[in-house]
């Protein structure tokens, strides 16, 4: 972003657009019935490597993971506290 905002603050932009970019695909994947992982902490040589990025002019900064699958989108202690407080 640096050659778009000529700015020390560019970093800003995109952490936004990252968040948004994960809003909008969490709305898109349960309109497709889809299970989501989102994260900012992973290794970020491994997304690198995988993804082709010379780790300085590209560089990852959030992870966003969809698929069907036959787990709980929700863990079974954080289900279990969510329904505690609703007794």
């Amino acid at each position: 972003m640096a050659w778009k905002y000529k700015t020390p603050r560019n970093y800003k932009v995109v952490y936004l657009e990252a968040g948004h970019f994960s809003q909008t695909s969490q709305i898109i994947a349960v309109t497709q019935s889809l299970q989501t992982w989102i994260t900012g902490a992973f290794k970020e040589s491994a997304i690198e490597k995988f993804c082709k990025m010379d780790g300085i002019t590209k560089i990852p900064v959030f992870f966003t993971a969809y698929g069907k699958g036959k787990f709980s989108h929700m863990h079974t202690i954080m289900k279990k506290k969510l329904d505690e407080y609703r007794d």
